[in-house]
């Protein structure tokens, strides 16, 4: 029995496809956070009520390969809030991100750890400021869906 035409070209049409869109999705790839690893504090940029930009230097902590910063309801908090999309300016790079806001309470926990451990005495001092319950955000490129 011999294969059908139409049976052989579904699988040569699905790798070009395949080929096609193999660039565009490492284009679109997860970011290398391991270069900014050593950062003490990044500038991130939100979006006021009025459109207007609001720039703030925050610190920043990697987690299993991804980057988080947090925040209580502060000006730039409540930007995030209302519109996810910020730029992260990070050494010598601008990063367009998406904010995604973690509930989950062990891993809310880790990143509060992961905080303490990178800032040590200073995070501990500032805790209070912060209040029991800030705000965690996990970064993701734009493009991707959380």
């Amino acid at each position: 029995h011999l294969p059908m035409r139409s049976e052989r070209a579904f699988p040569t049409c699905l790798l070009v496809v395949l080929l096609f869109l193999a660039p565009l999705a490492s284009a679109n790839s997860d970011i290398d956070w391991s270069k900014y690893a050593e950062e003490k504090t990044v500038s991130i940029e939100t979006t006021d009520e009025d459109d207007g930009s609001r720039k703030r230097k925050i610190w920043l902590i990697l987690l299993d390969g991804q980057a988080y910063i947090r925040t209580n309801s502060t000006g730039w908090g409540a930007n995030v809030e209302r519109n996810p999309d910020v730029l992260l300016s990070v050494a010598s790079d601008i990063l367009p991100l998406k904010v995604h806001f973690m509930l989950d309470p062990t891993l809310r926990g880790r990143v509060i750890q992961a905080f303490r451990k990178k800032y040590g005495l200073l995070d501990l001092m500032l805790s209070p400021l912060r209040g029991r319950n800030p705000k965690i955000m996990l970064l993701l490129p734009r493009d991707e869906k959380s």
